[in-house]
This record gives C-alpha cells, sequence and structure tokens, in this order.
C-alpha cells in the first residue's frame, strides 16, 4: 500500500511534533514550547477571525482573517490557493495593517468553491525584512464535493478479513512490571511520556495504576499463519470491571511509553506496538520504514490482502478483543483512540471491530487518497486547479483501486460508534481537506468535530481533555 509513498512520508513525520495524551503518543521527554520544523511551515502566528471562531466560513460571510507578525510591519500581501496546492490563483492582494500591528486580509467570497483554502501572508517591515506565514480556512465545507471512491464490497472484504482472527487463538500472556502512583505517573509523563505532570487533573480517578507487559497472537503470512504483538497494559487500581481502551501510535517504529495517564482516568488502556516488535526495546533494534519487511508490501496494485496494513488492521482488531479477554475490562464498555496514523488505525478499527462502543481521534493521516494524489498531480504540474473541485478516481487503475480498500475515509463510512475528532487547520502532513473528508463521511449518529485554528500536526490539551470526557460519557464512567 505505502512501498511507492514511503520515502515522502518519512521525510514529513520524521519532523512529526507528536506526544502522548490520549490520542498521540512519543516516548521521550515533554517540550513545552511550540516549535516548527524547519522547512514545514513559513512560520507560525497568532491567527484568528471575528466572524468565525474555528475559520470554517458559511454562505454570505465577511471572510476575514487577522494573524500578528513578530516584526512591526509597515504594509503586507497574501496569496491563495486551495488546500495543498502550490499555485495560487488570487496573488498579490493588499493587506489592511492594523493599529495592533495585525494584518487584516479579506478574501472575495465570489472567487471561492466550497472547500478548503491555504492563503499565504507576507509582512514587510523594512525594505529588507519580511516575515511570511500561512492561514487555512474552509468555506462552505458541508458542500466540499468528495469524490465517491468506496468499494461496494468494503465491508464484506474486511468482514472475511476480520474472520480469519477466529483461527487464530489469542495465546494472550502479561507480566505485571511494576505499580505506578500519581506521583510516579506526573513524573513518568515528563521524562517519557512527553506531556506534562498533570494536565487534566479534574480527569483523574484513581491515585495508583498497575502497569503490564502483554502480548498475543494476530493473523499473518508466515509459515505459522500469525504474529505476535506486543503492548503495554496499564490497568487503574481498584474494584473494576473497567471500561477498556486501545491506544494506537503515530507513525514511525520503536518504543512506546506507558499509556498510565489512559488508565489513571479510569480506563484499563492497551497500548500497541503495531509492527511485531516489544514495546521497550534499545531504539537500534527498530528498523526503520523500509526495512526488515516494515511496508515490504505493497505497490497499490498487488493482489488487495498483499499489503502491510493489511495484517496491521487485523493486529488492531485482534488488540480489540485481547483487551475484552482481561478479567478487569468490561468487553461491553470499549473504547479507541489515536492520532495521525493513529487516528487512521482508529477510524479503521472502529468500522471493522463491532465491540468499539466509542472513538476519538485527531490529526488522521494517510486519509482520502483521491484528494492526496489529486495535489500531487497539480503541484507537479505547476496548476491551480480551481477548475477541478473533484479529485478524480479510476476504479480501473490498479493503484486507485488498491487504495480505496485502506483509505479511513472509506472506512468512515462504516463507523457506528460515537466519534470525537480533532483537525488542524494548518496542518501538513494530514491536510484539512483530507481529515475534514473522513469526519464528514462517518457513519456514526453521533460526531463532533473540534478545530485547531493555526497549528500544524501538534498536540491541543483542549482536545485531548474533550476526548477523556468523551470516553465517559460514552463508556459509562462519567467525570
Amino acid at each position: 500500500m505505502l512501498r511507492v509513498l514511503l520515502p515522502t512520508l518519512i521525510i514529513m513525520l520524521s519532523m512529526e511534533p507528536c506526544a502522548d495524551a490520549m490520542m498521540c503518543n512519543c516516548h521521550r521527554a515533554y517540550d513545552p514550547a511550540m516549535r516548527r520544523p524547519r522547512g514545514r511551515q513559513l512560520g507560525w502566528f497568532p491567527l484568528f477571525s471575528r466572524v468565525r471562531e474555528d475559520m470554517l466560513f458559511l454562505k454570505g460571510d465577511s471572510i476575514e482573517i487577522f494573524a500578528f507578525p513578530y516584526e512591526r510591519p509597515i504594509q503586507g500581501t497574501w496569496k491563495l490557493s486551495r488546500n495543498g496546492v502550490k499555485e495560487p490563483f488570487l496573488r498579490d492582494m493588499p493587506c489592511e495593517v492594523r493599529p495592533d500591528h495585525s494584518l487584516r486580509m479579506v478574501v472575495p467570497e465570489e472567487k471561492l468553491t466550497p472547500g478548503f483554502y491555504d492563503l499565504y501572508f507576507t509582512a514587510h517591515a523594512t525594505s529588507a525584512a519580511d516575515c511570511t506565514g500561512r492561514a487555512t480556512f474552509g468555506y462552505r465545507v458541508e458542500e466540499m464535493p468528495i469524490v465517491d471512491s468506496c468499494p461496494k464490497d468494503l465491508a464484506e472484504f474486511w468482514k472475511k478479513a476480520v474472520k480469519r482472527l477466529d483461527k487464530v487463538p489469542l495465546n494472550a500472556s502479561r507480566t505485571l512490571i511494576r505499580d505506578m502512583t500519581n506521583e510516579e505517573i506526573d513524573a513518568y509523563n515528563i521524562t517519557e511520556a512527553s506531556i506534562p505532570e498533570r494536565f487534566d487533573p479534574e480527569g483523574v480517578k484513581c491515585d495508583k495504576v498497575k502497569v503490564y507487559k502483554i502480548q498475543f497472537d494476530s493473523a499473518y503470512d508466515n509459515a505459522e499463519g500469525r504474529r505476535r504483538y506486543y503492548g503495554w497494559l496499564a490497568i487503574p487500581d481498584g474494584k473494576g470491571p473497567f471500561p477498556g481502551l486501545l491506544v494506537l501510535p503515530g507513525f514511525g517504529n520503536g518504543s512506546l511509553p506507558i499509556p498510565a495517564e489512559h488508565a489513571r482516568h479510569g480506563y484499563a488502556s492497551l497500548m500497541l506496538q503495531i509492527h511485531g516488535l516489544d514495546v521497550d526495546l534499545p531504539e537500534e533494534q527498530y528498523a526503520l520504514p523500509g526495512e526488515s519487511g516494515y511496508g515490504r508490501k505493497g505497490s497499490r496494485g498487488d493482489k488487495l490482502d498483499d499489503d502491510y496494513y493489511y495484517y496491521v488492521y487485523l493486529a488492531c482488531a485482534q488488540a480489540v478483543r485481547c483487551l475484552a479477554a482481561q478479567p478487569e475490562i468490561d468487553g461491553n464498555r470499549l473504547g479507541v483512540c489515536g492520532g495521525s496514523q493513529g487516528a487512521h488505525l482508529a477510524v479503521v478499527t472502529a468500522a471493522i471491530a463491532p465491540e468499539i462502543k466509542a472513538s476519538a481521534n485527531v490529526l488522521c493521516h494517510w486519509a482520502y487518497w483521491p484528494y492526496q494524489f489529486h495535489i500531487e498531480t497539480l503541484n507537479a504540474a505547476g496548476a491551480h486547479g480551481l477548475d477541478q473541485p473533484v479529485p478524480p478516481f479510476d476504479r480501473g487503475k490498479a493503484l486507485d483501486n488498491h487504495i480505496s480498500y485502506y483509505d479511513p475515509a472509506n472506512f468512515a463510512k462504516l463507523v457506528k460508534a460515537p466519534t470525537l475528532m480533532g483537525l488542524c487547520l494548518n496542518d501538513v502532513p494530514s491536510p484539512a481537506t483530507t481529515v475534514y473528508a473522513v469526519y464528514r463521511n462517518l457513519g456514526a449518529e453521533e460526531k463532533k468535530l473540534l478545530v485547531s485554528v493555526g497549528t500544524d500536526h501538534d498536540l491541543m490539551f483542549m482536545i485531548e481533555t474533550a476526548a477523556f470526557r468523551w470516553m465517559s460519557k460514552h463508556l459509562g464512567a462519567e467525570h
């Protein structure tokens, strides 16, 4: 599925900021600075609109956006392109410099069709000093055209795939590693889990958690027809049964942090290493993408089940079964969460594992592939694409057909569990158009989207806290 695009994805996502709150995870010390990787974004500035706080404008709105550059501007200009497309269709438009040093930009509504747009602005401080930034916004996004690439047999294909798990016994085992008090979790968060010590004190439900290493078998294409998968299992101290939470990782291959924060919020939580390796090996023992079988399959034209992520998806479904089998867990109260690639996997898991009763994800990556391919084509041709609002899709092409069976925008239609999603408008790895397509396609009767206006593929604690409350509401553990 991903062999062709792996080099590009490695470059983009090696620069990806992430953290381990509810939905994202990184095994490293917490860095509170909002740093922007060099080369990824033109700059970060406070952005806002007095018309629409979330910058998702409606028909008839004045599309008015303000930005605060670092330097005192004497004048400014802006240009506009479709989301992710380099070539602008409007350029050299003047900014109004305000008394508070902000730049005011007003986009003519008549130039727009429904969708997302990237507004690039330049603030001129002196004749020799400029600073540049970007503000992505949406216009009539409920009417944004989304091409239907969903295979008619998607549900049946994956139902048959998951049926393979019936022939693979879990053979689950777990080993107690340690108890962790709240004070120890606070320290661990800062030094190991890349989050503040206690960012949601009102959500803490217990004073101690038990930490296990857990392993189980899932389907694979080796001689035994199975593969061993590993994870951290953190369980609240106290009388269960507890709701269970599957936590899925972002892109990469490495050690994972203990989901202790999730457990002290009241959820027996399994952090899954999706590549069949233990969770706490020395980093040099983890293969890089493209090595040792990671991403080895799926030129996205091979057989539909001949894809590395075919087995990753099945491992996620098997992890749900593993959670339900734990004696401390109520198998009728299971949720799934993740960020970036983990969000992709959370959507897929909610679609193929009917045991899931609630889902939360942010920054869903590798989604709505027809638009991703469309961006690549437009940028290669130097075209603005304003006359092509619907991305092309050809079922007759092996590449298009293959990827359609792995696209979370298509799995979203199968999701029935209540789902909370988070979106960063200025996201580069996960363009707003693609994340929103997943949200629009969700089959869940109850769904909610939280939008971060100025951030780029980053952690937002308000959204993380909202995700814990979402799980509490739908898994029966109200705060």
